[in-house]
């Protein structure tokens, strides 16, 4: 059942009329995935959201998106920021605390233009992985990952607009930018065009420049991550039917127990009543050897006309008493 794909019909819904234009200023395309392995309670892929510094050594450590689907009908969507330490390979969890105001440098994807809020990075977080989601269920053989829709709330709808009119906005300057900009000027007369900044735009921060490296995974890593990741879907669409196989054998052999039960239950009943009966059966063969006794002992002695008579008078007394 693609899930995925009517429950990202729904927040669209929930956006208005133009969601999609809002949607599209999202950087989607942007996002940097890689393989989730070590918990299965989560979606088997992960998005790349920036930087946070180790606390001890201040070296910079990757800091990862993970998605842990609704449990049950209604039941909430937990968004959670992983990070890893390379030399030690010990996981911290971040969602504590407001992670999004300790990273010191995020992936282009949740990079806002403007302040940076959990409240927006998880909105846009659950979109990340509703278009994904989406979009895999498009591809042949493959499972959705998302058996239960993740809930629509109002805070999620406000927290997603408000981080897309954001980037729609930079990207409105950056055009305007480009329009007002002066052409370009000899080599020789650069100070001037250093002169003519506009005034209005907002003075960057220094902040330390991290390599490509630093930020992307290599093409050969991302290579074989993707095959991994296609090994991984193959794994849990393997382990998706398996699942679904043993419930349905679960199922079965539980309801021909429940029939094996009734039916042993009913042989008892039938066996007991048998018993009773055949008890009955034979206490009514006694009675007819006691009575067939008791009629031979009165005609004992008799003549043969006098047992007749005797017969006779007892028949005429039984239809009397049989009419009364």
């Amino acid at each position: 059942m693609a899930v995925a794909t009517v429950n990202l019909a729904q927040l669209r819904t929930q956006l208005g009329p133009q969601s999609q234009t809002l949607l599209d200023h999202a950087p989607y395309q942007e996002i940097i995935t890689a393989p989730q392995l070590y918990d299965s309670c989560a979606v088997s892929f992960k998005f790349f959201f920036g930087f946070i510094p180790e606390k001890i050594t201040r070296k910079p450590q990757k800091v990862w998106v993970l998605l842990y689907p609704p449990s049950r009908i209604t039941g909430p969507a937990e968004v959670q920021f992983h990070s890893c330490d390379p030399e030690t390979g010990e996981f911290a969890k971040h969602d504590d605390g407001n992670i999004s105001s300790t990273v010191t440098e995020f992936a282009p994807a949740f990079r806002t233009p403007k302040k940076a809020s959990k409240g927006k990075h998880v909105a846009l977080a659950k979109y990340y992985y509703l278009e994904a989601l989406a979009a895999l269920e498009t591809q042949s053989g493959c499972a959705s990952e998302l058996a239960i829709p993740i809930p629509i709330s109002r805070t999620f709808v406000d927290s997603l607009k408000a981080a897309c009119r954001e980037f729609e906005e930079a990207k409105g300057k950056v055009l305007n930018l480009a329009l007002r900009s002066p052409p370009a000027t000899l080599a020789g007369d650069q100070d001037s065009g250093l002169s003519n900044a506009p005034e209005d735009l907002p003075v960057q921060p220094e902040s330390v420049l991290l390599s490509a490296s630093d930020i992307t995974i290599t093409l050969e890593e991302h290579d074989a991550n993707a095959k991994r990741f296609e090994i991984l879907l193959k794994i849990r669409d393997d382990e998706a039917q398996l699942q679904s196989s043993d419930s349905a054998i679960e199922a079965e052999l539980a309801a021909l127990e429940d029939a094996r039960l009734e039916i042993e239950a009913r042989r008892l009943e039938i066996e007991a009543r048998r018993r009773v009966l055949e008890e009955q059966r034979q206490m009514n063969r006694e009675k007819k050897v006691s009575i067939a006794a008791r009629r031979e002992q009165v005609f004992n002695g008799m003549s043969v006309v006098d047992a007749f008579e005797l017969g006779g008078e007892t028949e005429r007394a039984e239809k009397r008493r049989r009419l009364f």
